[in-house]
Formats: structure tokens, C-alpha cells, sequence
């Protein structure tokens, strides 16, 4: 037969025999492979039995040796959960290797769904049929607002309402429910939870603190250790502010993003390229809730000096920044009690551009504090404040110590905010002659902390009038300055 003729039967037989085989021999063993071991699994198939090795793949505890003990461990096994001791099923978050935590399959199913038991899957995605989202004004002072379902599309900021008034201001604007049908259709995307708007092109050091003055007033039992009812926010837009500057550096938010991060670890910070983009999709967005500043509308609808003074009009607990400053201040644990005070002078003598003290003015002042140093008991601590000459951790860290924070008049004193409150805790704030501003009292003042204004001849009272301070050197005097230092850290 020559060797292109067709098989015969006993040939095609054979084939189909040899195939058979194969098929059958490589399944078997593949399936051994992923089995725990071929014991278990040729007992579980009837081939056959075994009294040496137990449900879990393991030999029985007598026939183990040190090699099995170092590859697997010495636990004990539990049907339906992983091999361990069981210690780290109870133990704690941030406690033991990683800060790891155990959760049970119970309440695994939990993380998945939101405070009032919606899908997390569906968190993005609102189906409003008919009824489009009506807006709610919450709370408002000039300038700082809070309201809910806000409606982001195309460019334009949507305030849905029947009530009869007709506004449009910076692409912002009020509509009938009617329009908004029409314009926005009948479903739309969300965005959950509390989000902070920031609406001015330039930022203010003044912004944190306004915006959480604002937020706070919604929870009036905040208490002294921090506690609260009120979620932290989840986002802050600043729809006009770009991430970095033409430099490049990051851009100006008022405030270091550092503190951002500790303060409000969970709330994500959002520039205009963040901002457009949910305005140019193909369908609206529902801000759940907002929290609104804008400066520039409160300075037109206040006589008040400091246009950030309306947030803090806002009526609400006297303890409302304790859960902001909790946080940092736990992020200094390790710094411990100090038994004795701490004065911290924050200077700017490497600033090319913006205030600072005359040269022979800081070293006498230098000076001066030392010498108070060693005479009233207190520890002194100087810091600049520029990330390259003092990091903004050790700065902090300084700052959260204190009972007495100076400097030159400036958005850098603002840190002063992260003092722990008490009879003594002041901001001393130093002017140029004849000049003063209350943007940093407003907000010194409204944390229950003492503040103090003066320039080289006299301290300024509440009454003081407003002259803007320029960019010039500021000289000081000492003795003013080391006698207010001492009425603070002796006042009851």
C-alpha cells in the first residue's frame, strides 16, 4: 500500500483510540494539578483513601516534619476561612504588620453600599424622569452658601426653582422646573455627597477656614474633642484656578496643600480642567450638596472690611473647628506635653517679594525673644515661612505647640488657626506704620483665640481704622512687641 492511500479501519481505530487516551490521561492530570494534593483528590474521586492526610491538604500533626511546619505554618485550619492564629481577625485598625484589619464576610457586603444603602455602582447615574432635581437653599450669609442639587452643564451653574426671580451672574443662574425639563431631559449624572465650590479667580488664605465655618453651622453639637455628625467633604473645585502656574509651580489656594491632605484626608482637591470636563460631557450633573465661597460677591453685599467676615455669621457650635484641628494635631502626636509655653515667631527676611521686618529690626527682635526666653520660662521657637528654609512639617509642628504665634502682617500668619485654643493663645500681627487690616482677627477671633494688632509705636484696639499695609520693610519694636507677648502668656 503506498503511503498516500487512505487509512483502513484498524488504522482510523487505532487513531481514534491513541486520541482517546490522550484526551482523557491530560484532563486527569490537570485536574491533580490544581487539586491540594492528589491524595485529597483521588479520595474525593473513589480511587482510593488516605489516613495521613487531612481535609486541608495536610499530613495529620504526627506525621509532619519541619519543612512542612516552615512552608505552611503552625495554624490551625477553619473550614470556609484563611489560614491563620485568628489574632488579626479582631484586631484593631492601624495595629499590627501594615495596620492591616480583618472584616467578616458578614459585613463585607457592607462596603459596598453607600450610608443610606445604595449600590456603590450606582452612585453616579440619577434617573429623574420627570421630576427634575429642585434646588434647596440650605444656609446663606453674603457670599458663603450651602445649597442642595445644583446642576452643572455646559458651561453654566443651574439654581432649578419656581420661585419667581430671574438672575444670572458668572455663568451662574436661576430657572423654572419647566426650562430645566427641557434643557437637562430626564436623567443625569451625580455627584454625591458635600462639595465645596470655591468662585473666586484668586485665592485667600482665609478659604478653609470660611468654608468650614460655613459647612459647620449645619451641626451646632460639634463638642471640644472634634466630634461630629457632619461627613467630610468629598470634593473642592476651583473652577478657575489652574493646577499649576506658568512657572511651573502649584498654584495658590490660600492654603498649603499639606494641610489639605491631614485636615481633610478623604476630600479631593479639583482645579478648572477638573471642572470643565463634567460641564462638557454629554449630559448634566447633580451636585448633591454645595458649599459655596465667593469673596467677590460678599465684598459688594457687606460693608465689612475682611469680605470673608459674612462666613463667620454663620451661628453654630463654639468648639465648629475642633474636628479640622484635631486632625492636624494628630498628626503632631508624637510632639507630646511640653510643661513649658511655646512662642513661635514665624519671619520672612528671604522674601524677595511682600512684607518683612528691617534687617537690624529681626535681629534685635531675635534677640528680644531670647531674652524673654530665658527670663519668663518659655520656649522660643523661629521659623521661616518658606518650605525652603523651614519644612512646612517643622513649621507645623511649631505652630501646633504654641500659646503665642507672630510675625509680619501676611496670609502666613493664618496657621495660627492650628493653635489649640485657651485664655492665652494669641496671634500677634505686625503692621507697617499707621496701617492695619482685620482679615486675619476676623478669623483669629471667631476661634475664640485672642488677637493683637500693632506696629512700631502702639497696640491698635478693635476700633483701629482700616489703612491696606504695602510691601515695604516693617520696623518693630521689641519692647511692645515682648510686652504683648508677656499679657498673653500670663492672662486668666
Amino acid at each position: 500500500m503506498r503511503w498516500l492511500a487512505p487509512p483502513d479501519r484498524r488504522e482510523l481505530t487505532l487513531l481514534i483510540f491513541a486520541l482517546t487516551i490522550f484526551t482523557l490521561a491530560y484532563n486527569f492530570s490537570t485536574s491533580i494539578s490544581y487539586a491540594a494534593t492528589p491524595s485529597v483528590l483521588l479520595t474525593r474521586l473513589g480511587f482510593g483513601g488516605s489516613k495521613i492526610i487531612t481535609e486541608d491538604g495536610r499530613r495529620l500533626p504526627k506525621y509532619r516534619d519541619p519543612l512542612e511546619d516552615f512552608i505552611y505554618g503552625d495554624f490551625e485550619w477553619e473550614k470556609d476561612h484563611i489560614a491563620g492564629h485568628g489574632f488579626e481577625r479582631s484586631q484593631e485598625l492601624g495595629v499590627g504588620d501594615h495596620s492591616a484589619t480583618w472584616i467578616s464576610s458578614d459585613d463585607h457586603g457592607e462596603l459596598n453600599r453607600t450610608a443610606d444603602g445604595e449600590s456603590v455602582s450606582k452612585q453616579g447615574f440619577w434617573a429623574w424622569g420627570d421630576e427634575v432635581p429642585i434646588s434647596t437653599l440650605v444656609k446663606h450669609t453674603p457670599g458663603y452658601s450651602i445649597v442642595d442639587n445644583v446642576i452643572i452643564f455646559q458651561g453654566t451653574v443651574s439654581i432649578v426653582t419656581d420661585t419667581p426671580k430671574t438672575t444670572r451672574r458668572n455663568n451662574w443662574e436661576i430657572i423654572s422646573t419647566l426650562d430645566a425639563r427641557e434643557r437637562f431631559g430626564t436623567y443625569g449624572g451625580i455627584l454625591k455627597g458635600v462639595t465645596w465650590l470655591v468662585a473666586d479667580p484668586v485665592a485667600d488664605n482665609a478659604t478653609l477656614p470660611a468654608l468650614w465655618r460655613t459647612y459647620s453651622s449645619l451641626d451646632s453639637s460639634i463638642d471640644a474633642q472634634g466630634r461630629t455628625k457632619l461627613p467630610p467633604p468629598q470634593r473642592l473645585f476651583f473652577p478657575h484656578m489652574s493646577v499649576f502656574t506658568d512657572e511651573p509651580r502649584r498654584s495658590d489656594t490660600g492654603f498649603h496643600p499639606y494641610a489639605a491632605k491631614i485636615a481633610l484626608p478623604r476630600m479631593d482637591v479639583m482645579f478648572r480642567d477638573d471642572w470643565e470636563d463634567f460641564h462638557y460631557l454629554e449630559f448634566p450633573f447633580v451636585i448633591e450638596r454645595v458649599v459655596v465661597a465667593d469673596r467677590t460677591a460678599a465684598s459688594h453685599l457687606t460693608t465689612h472690611p475682611a469680605p470673608h467676615a459674612s462666613a463667620f455669621e454663620h451661628t453654630g457650635s463654639q468648639y465648629w473647628w475642633e474636628p479640622i484641628r484635631q486632625n492636624v494635631h494628630t498628626y503632631f502626636a508624637d510632639l507630646g506635653n511640653r510643661n513649658k509655653k511655646v512662642v513661635t515667631y514665624i519671619e520672612r527676611q528671604v522674601a524677595r517679594n511682600g512684607p518683612r521686618l528691617r534687617s537690624e529690626d529681626h535681629t534685635a527682635l531675635i534677640k528680644g525673644l531670647a531674652k524673654l526666653a530665658s527670663s519668663y520660662g518659655c520656649e522660643v521657637h523661629v521659623v521661616s515661612a518658606f518650605d525652603e528654609e523651614t519644612s512646612w512639617n517643622d513649621r507645623l509642628a511649631s505652630v501646633v505647640q504654641s500659646t503665642v504665634v507672630l510675625g509680619v502682617h501676611g496670609g502666613d500668619m493664618m496657621d495660627a488657626v492650628y493653635m489649640k485654643p485657651t485664655p492665652q493663645t494669641t496671634l500677634i500681627e505686625i503692621f507697617p506704620p499707621k496701617t492695619y487690616v482685620r482679615d486675619r482677627e476676623v478669623v483669629v477671633r471667631g476661634l475664640g483665640m485672642r488677637y493683637v494688632g500693632l506696629d512700631n509705636e502702639r497696640q491698635y484696639d478693635q476700633g483701629q481704622p482700616i489703612v491696606p499695609p504695602g510691601d515695604e520693610d516693617v520696623p518693630v519694636n521689641v519692647d511692645l512687641v515682648v510686652k504683648a507677648i508677656r499679657d498673653a502668656l500670663s492672662s486668666r
